[in-house]
Parts: structure tokens; sequence; C-alpha cells
């Protein structure tokens, strides 16, 4: 699937779809048309202030993040700070980080194919943070084992925010649709 192809399906799945089908479509998206191997989303939300692994795209032992959860604050204190900034909105914590000794719950996948010499390392972590259109977190996206092998240049690090930010309206316009709706079912009950 293209680029653009995957774009507006992001948008045609934001008009159509309900939350859960669109975080799908965003993980999807990323993981074939970005060319990741691992791909987590971290969902946020506002009533716990924190984030959990909602769906996971990738081997076996990643599937095991699934339903753990991190606070707002030590994702975006320890991993999102400008020290890793590497693109707006776009992270990468290398496996040598001082972060890691006071991170749990995470994987390290096992590469499938041999180091390239300033290739990607299996320990790094890409992450890229959603927000809605007021400046307020939606998730996050863990992004790991690059098919290529490599550390993403330039051009791959601006189509995945592209990604992302296609991401952002389609789940802003996703909540937006499913809380109308339950705005609706309660005034039908109301009025009934």
């Amino acid at each position: 699937i293209g680029w653009i192809d995957a774009l507006v399906s992001l948008a045609r799945s934001a008009r159509e779809d309900d939350v859960d089908d669109v975080l799908r479509t965003v993980v999807e998206t990323v993981h074939s048309t970005a060319g990741f191997e691992i791909v987590v989303f971290n969902r946020y939300q506002s009533a716990w202030d924190d984030y959990e692994v909602v769906l996971v795209i990738g081997p076996v032992d990643a599937q095991a993040l699934m339903h753990t959860r991190k606070s707002r604050e030590e994702f975006e204190e320890q991993l999102l700070t400008s020290e890793y900034e590497i693109h707006p909105g776009t992270y990468l914590v290398p496996g040598s980080a001082e972060v890691w000794t006071h991170l749990d719950d995470y994987v390290i996948p096992s590469p499938k194919r041999p180091a390239i010499p300033g290739g990607w390392n299996p320990e790094d972590a890409l992450l890229v943070q959603l927000r809605d259109s007021k400046g307020e977190p939606l998730g996050i996206l863990s992004i790991d084992e690059p098919r290529s092998g490599r550390m993403p240049d330039l051009s791959e690090l601006r189509l995945l925010r592209a990604i992302c930010s296609h991401a952002e309206q389609s789940l802003e316009n996703a909540h937006a649709s499913a809380q109308t709706e339950r705005h609706r079912d309660r005034m039908t009950k109301l009025l009934g």
C-alpha cells in the first residue's frame, strides 16, 4: 500500500469507524507503510493520567506489553524530552540511555537480521507522540525494528510524522463522533 493510499485510508476510517478501528488502522498503517516490524499504541487515558498499551503488532515477545501502563509523567518527563527529540514530536531514545535503568515493562526484541554498521540497534526506541488540536495527548506510538535494518533518515521520519499527523486528526474525529453518539443516546433515553 502506498503512503498516499494509506493516508486516504486513515481519513476514511475516521469518518466511518469507531475509535478502536481507527486505532487499528493507525497501527497497521505505520507497520505496513512506514516499514516497522513492531508498532505499539499506548492510548492516553485522562481519567488515570496514564498510557495503556492497547494494540501491538509484532512478535510474541512484544505482545507481552498488552495492557501494561505507564504514567504520563513517566513517559513525558523521562522519554519524550528535548534531549531525545530528533524531529518534531518524534523521539529516539538510544539503548545506551541512562533512562532505561529506571524503567520496566519494555521489550527488547531479538534481532532477526545481522547488525548493519551504523544501523538500527534493537535496544533503541523510536516514539511518536500524538496530540489533538488543543495539544492534549491522544497516545504514543512506540516503533521498533525497521525493515531496512537502518536508522530512519529524514525523509522516512517526515513520512512517519505525516502518517501520525493524519492519525491525530483521525483519532480526534473518531473521539468526537463517539462523544456525539453517547450524547445522542443520553438525550434519547431522557426524552424516551
